[in-house]
Formats: structure tokens, C-alpha cells, sequence
């Protein structure tokens, strides 16, 4: 037999020893690895929560980049930068969209920068962010990436960066990381011309303007996360709705007279009947327009047939009844002459003797007619398509300030966004103002399936009558009719188009030596427009200097029931003391001006056409149009 080993027992022992050792050591080691690995991914966490936290500043600055064109005029701390905190020395202007073309640096001469010397309001200050943004060099944005119309840049100064440190503090508010020296912060603000894209084969600028914004999230050693957002904003098309006080795009069904003012009123369907011609406003002649937006005063063509015309107003100074009125049908309503103007102007300045029957601007003279050859039937090419559904949905359902959307429930009763309570029309919109946009049943655009002409998914009738009411912006309806009755508005500023002129050249916009009629408007809305040819009002009001051509009349207090754009799909009816100021467009139109006691008056607020909305009205101006917020670290 072999002895026992007494040094057995202790080798084992040792073994064990080593054994628990190195499992020690290498579930030391993995425990190591899992905490390196741990704290890996929360580095790599807070990396994403910080290019998130970036990200997000830096669309919240563009948004406000965007309200920065919506309104201006806001006050200090709300509104623009003042104009030494933007750099505009870095513009290089591209001015064809042609890659090919290099270029211009601004000079300040022949290639300004933004803005240069351009304060309309007359605060002192270059308008940087109001209108016009698109005529000329100095107004519009054509600057590039790497050579911004404007920058804000904290690297720039102690200006620009107090500003960017102010914003990033009221957009984002302190910080959780505060304490470890972390913070959010807006680096840079760019804002140039937006992108050029090619339209029937030529380069067209998409939009107004491009913001480009770059934030940071970072402490003393570095940035740790850094994000740009770029955004292209455009106007929002006001203009492409209305071009005159009331427009249907079927029939005009009006007993009485219509009292439309200081516009064009459009009927693509059949006729109006009403009080006969005597019964419209009277104006400076026309001829046939050579399409249906344009407006060709008699004599636009011929320099001694206007001048004539105008001299025999002057002398006599002349009353007229309303300069800028216009009516246009498909149909033929007046049961006058045949051919697309039933009452041609047909007075001859060679002839030497003055303006006869049918030739003068008013019906004041005893026994003779105004001239009505400001009224046509026939016109070609006068079609109405509708305002476009999806684009006014789209603005309305954007998130952004000033919009609201309503989904209807029942009745003339909607829910903003489809939650909250149910509130009718008159609820929503009494004393309010923005852009509101009232779907259809379904929430699609308006269809007539069955052929009827009539679509059948709008809202029911919706009635507004009695007592006081009054709604200003821009109203998007899809109900199958409207009525307004027996309103008292509420009050508004009502503003008088600029006096007409003589456009030669058909560009819409008076040029070098294109005369104009002056007009002496008068201190209210009831009273009469004189053609003075000495009357030396400036656009800022006052009466001092030589007579110039006023771009817009003076404005009135006055009240209306609607400040702004209406647009219904339905049919829109009116009866009683309504005011419109601004535009009506409709499917159909109908009403009562024959009454007795006050009659619906339609005036036409010139402005939409050149800037609408009005500085300081809670409607925007400006949509987006395009927003990349990739996850690229910016340029530094």
C-alpha cells in the first residue's frame, strides 16, 4: 500500500487559492469593463440628450427669426435685434441664381447691403425686417450661405453676443447642468436669399428669405453637442385670394344697389340684377382691360388724351364719385351696348368742347349720366378656381403662432384642433383676429359628388345676425352659405387707396413722368373725392410742399364687421348695416341694398395687394416653406 501524501491536502488548498484569485481578478476586470462601458453610454447619452437640446434651440431661434419678419414693430425684448447688433458687411449678393456667375461682394454703391438707408417708418433705424422683401438690391434677400444678407454672431462682439445670450436665456431658461458649468446657447444667426429653383425655364428665388441658426450645448472646455437648423420662409399669398372688395365665383344676385368701393368687383357667373347702371359709381373712364386683373385708365395710352381729361376735371374740380371701382362680369348684365364694354367712353379732347351726357365722373350734373364705361361684360379668361384648400389648411394647421385651425362638430359649431369645447362662428371670431380656417365635414376639400354643383361636404349655414360683431385677419370658411345681418362693427382703421395714374408701360406701378390725378380726399368716409390738382397731401398726412402722388389715402376710424379677408366656399349673403373692409370671395354672393335703413358697404383695403396684413395685427405674414434640422455640428 502507498502511504499517505501529507503535503497533499495543502496543495490543493493553494490551488483553490489561486483559482478564487483569478476569478477575483477577472470578475474585477469585467466589473471594470461594465463600468467603463457604463459610463460610455451614459457620455454617449448625454451627447445625444445634448445635440437633442441643441437641436431643439435651434429651431426655437429660427422660429423667432420668423416672427422677427411677422411683426417688426414689436417691442424691444419681444421683437427684432436693433441694427448694430446685425453684421450686413459679409453680404455677397447673387442676383441671378447662376452658379456660373460669381458673386457680388457688397460695396455699399452699386451693390448695397440690406436695407442700406431704407427706413420707411421713419424710427431712425433701417428696416431690417420689414416690408418690401423682394424689389430691388437693397430690398431683398439675396446674400449666400458663406456671405449672409445679415449675422448675428456672439463671436462678433459684446453687442452680439449680450443679444444671443439674452434670447438663448428667454427661449430656453436655466439649464439642469447649471452646475457643472454646462449651458445651451445660440452661437449664430444667419438670414440670406432663399434657394433658386427653375420655373418654365427660368431661375426664380423660392421664397424670401433662408434662417440659418446654429446653437451649442457646452461649458468652459468646449462644445459638447452642436446643431443648425436652416428654415425658408415665404409670404404668405394673401394677394392671390383677393384683388377687389367682393368677388363670386358664380352668380351675383344683389336687388338695390351695391355699394362696393375703391376696387374691382368680379362676377364669373350670371348677372347682377340690380337698380340698373345709374345706380353704380361713376369714375375716371376705362378702357377694356387687356386681362382681367389688369386696370387701364382711360388715356393710359395717349399722354394728350389723359392730360386733356385731366385738365377739364381740374378746372372744374371736379367731383368723382369713386376713381378705383371697377365691375366685371362673364355675363352680360346691363342690357346696353353690345360688346365687352357697354358704355364706351367716347369723348374727344380735339373736338374742343367739354365732356358730355355719360362723360362725366359723377351724376351731378342735372339731366346728364356719369360715365360708366368702368363697367364690362363678357370678359374673357375670367375664371375662379377657389382659393387653394390644401395650402390655406396646411398655414393653418402649421403650429405656429397666429393660426388656428377648427374641425367642425355640429351645426355652425367647430373644435379648435378637434379637442376643447364647441363654439359657433360667431364665438370663435367676435373681437378676435388672426387666421382661422374652418374645415369642411370630412376634413377634405370641398367636392360635388353628385353633380349638383353644389360641394357636398361643407358645413351647414351659419347666420351672424343682430347686435355687434367684428372679427379682423384672414378667415378660411367651408360652410354652405354665410350670412351677415343687421351688424354694428367694431372699430378699425380704414385706409383709402392711392390716386390713380397714368400706367403706360402697364407694370402696374407709376413711373417717370406718368401723371396722376390728385385728388383732395375728403376728412371722412362720407364725404366727396375733388380733383385738385394743387392739393399737396403727403403720405405721412400733413399738407406742406409740392403736390406728390400719394401711394395710399388717408386713413379713418370707422367699424366694420369683418377687417380683413373673408373666404367661404358656400355662398356668402348680406343684408342690412354690414361693413366689409378689406375683401369677400365666395362661390356665391347675394343680397339687399335696397332696404330701408342702412345697406351692406364693401370697401377694399388697397393694402392687401402691396403688404397685408397691417404692423400690428395678430395675423402672419410670413409661412415656412422648407426645415432641415439635420444632425450635422454647423460650421463654426
Amino acid at each position: 500500500m502507498t502511504p499517505p501524501d501529507p503535503g497533499g491536502r495543502d496543495r490543493r488548498r493553494g490551488s483553490a487559492i489561486v483559482l478564487a484569485v483569478l476569478v477575483a481578478a477577472a470578475l474585477s476586470l469585467l466589473g471594470i469593463a461594465m463600468l467603463f462601458v457604463g459610463e460610455t453610454e451614459g457620455r454617449i447619452a448625454e451627447n445625444e440628450h445634448h445635440a437633442a437640446g441643441a437641436r431643439l434651440a435651434a429651431g426655437a431661434a429660427a422660429r423667432v427669426v420668423k416672427l422677427w419678419f411677422d411683426d417688426p414693430d414689436a417691442p424691444p425684448g419681444e421683437g427684432p435685434p436693433p441694427p448694430e447688433v446685425v453684421d450686413r458687411s459679409r453680404r455677397r449678393i447673387e442676383e441671378d441664381g447662376d452658379p456660373a456667375t460669381p458673386p457680388h461682394a457688397q460695396d455699399g454703391l452699386a451693390w448695397p447691403r440690406y436695407k442700406q438707408d431704407v427706413d420707411r417708418n421713419g424710427d431712425g433705424r433701417d428696416d431690417l425686417f420689414d416690408r418690401p422683401w423682394g424689389d430691388g438690391l437693397r430690398d431683398a434677400l439675396l446674400g449666400t450661405p458663406d456671405g449672409p444678407d445679415m449675422r448675428i454672431d456672439e463671436a462678433a462682439g459684446p453687442l452680439a453676443e449680450a443679444f444671443l445670450r439674452d434670447l438663448s436665456r428667454r427661449l430656453l431658461g436655466p439649464r439642469p447642468l447649471a452646475e457643472r458649468g454646462v449651458e445651451t446657447r445660440i452661437r449664430r444667426i444667419d438670414v440670406h436669399g432663399p434657394p433658386w429653383v427653375v420655373v418654365g425655364g427660368a431661375k426664380v428665388r423660392r421664397g424670401i428669405a433662408t434662417i440659418r441658426v446654429v446653437a451649442a450645448v457646452g461649458g468652459p472646455r468646449g462644445d459638447t453637442a452642436r446643431a443648425t437648423v436652416v428654415t425658408v420662409i415665404d409670404d404668405v399669398p394673401y394677394a392671390s385670394v383677393a384683388t377687389g372688395p367682393l368677388r363670386s365665383c358664380g352668380e351675383l344676385r344683389w336687388r338695390g344697389r351695391l355699394d362696393a368701393r375703391w376696387g374691382t368687383v368680379v362676377a364669373v357667373g350670371s348677372a347682377l340684377a340690380g337698380a340698373g347702371h345709374r345706380a353704380w359709381a361713376s369714375s375716371w373712364p376705362r378702357v377694356p382691360p387687356a386681362a382681367p386683373g389688369s386696370d387701364l385708365l382711360w388715356g393710359h395710352d395717349d399722354d394728350v388724351a389723359f392730360r386733356a381729361y385731366l385738365r377739364e376735371l381740374e378746372l372744374r374740380r371736379e367731383v368723382i364719385e369713386d376713381p378705383w371701382f371697377r365691375y366685371l362680369t362673364a355675363a352680360a348684365p346691363f342690357g346696353a351696348a353690345a360688346g365687352r364694354q357697354p358704355f364706351p367712353f367716347t369723348w374727344d379732347p380735339r373736338a374742343g368742347a367739354p365732356p358730355g351726357d355719360g362723360e362725366w365722373p359723377n351724376h351731378l350734373h342735372p339731366g346728364q349720366d356719369g360715365d360708366h364705361s368702368n363697367l364690362f361684360q363678357l370678359v374673357e379668361r375670367l375664371e375662379c378656381a377657389g382659393p387653394d384648400y390644401e395650402l390655406w389648411k396646411a398655414v393653418a394647421t402649421s403650429g405656429e403662432r397666429r393660426v388656428r385651425y377648427y374641425v367642425w362638430e355640429a351645426a355652425d359649431r367647430f373644435r379648435e384642433n378637434g379637442s376643447g369645447p364647441a363654439r359657433s362662428f360667431r364665438e370663435i371670431t367676435d373681437g378676435e383676429e388672426g387666421l382661422f380656417f374652418f374645415d369642411t365635414t370630412n376634413g377634405r376639400a370641398p367636392a360635388d359628388t353628385d353633380g349638383d354643383g353644389v360641394a357636398d361636404n361643407l358645413t351647414p349655414a351659419i347666420d351672424v345676425e343682430g347686435g355687434r360683431f367684428g372679427l379682423r385677419g384672414f378667415v378660411f370658411l367651408n360652410a354652405s352659405v354665410l350670412r351677415l345681418r343687421d351688424l354694428a362693427g367694431r372699430p378699425v382703421r380704414i385706409r383709402a387707396p392711392g390716386e390713380p395714374f397714368r400706367d403706360g408701360n402697364g407694370d402696374g406701378r407709376r413711373g417717370p413722368g406718368e401723371a396722376w390725378v390728385n385728388l383732395a380726399y375728403p376728412r371722412d368716409l362720407a364725404g366727396p373725392l375733388v380733383v385738385d390738382a394743387l392739393d399737396n397731401l403727403q403720405d405721412d398726412g400733413r399738407f406742406a410742399g409740392d403736390p406728390v402722388r400719394n401711394s395710399h389715402g388717408p386713413a379713418f376710424d370707422g367699424d366694420a364687421a369683418v377687417a380683413g379677408i373673408l373666404v367661404t366656399a358656400g355662398g356668402f349673403e348680406a343684408r342690412g348695416g354690414v361693413r366689409v373692409y378689406g375683401a369677400v370671395v365666395a362661390g356665391s354672393v347675394a343680397g339687399d341694398g335696397a332696404a330701408a335703413g342702412d345697406a351692406p358697404s364693401f370697401l377694399w383695403d388697397a393694402s392687401i395687394l402691396r403688404g397685408w396684413p397691417p404692423a400690428g395685427w395678430d395675423v402672419p405674414r410670413t409661412m415656412t416653406i422648407s426645415w432641415d434640422a439635420g444632425p450635422g455640428r454647423g460650421s463654426p
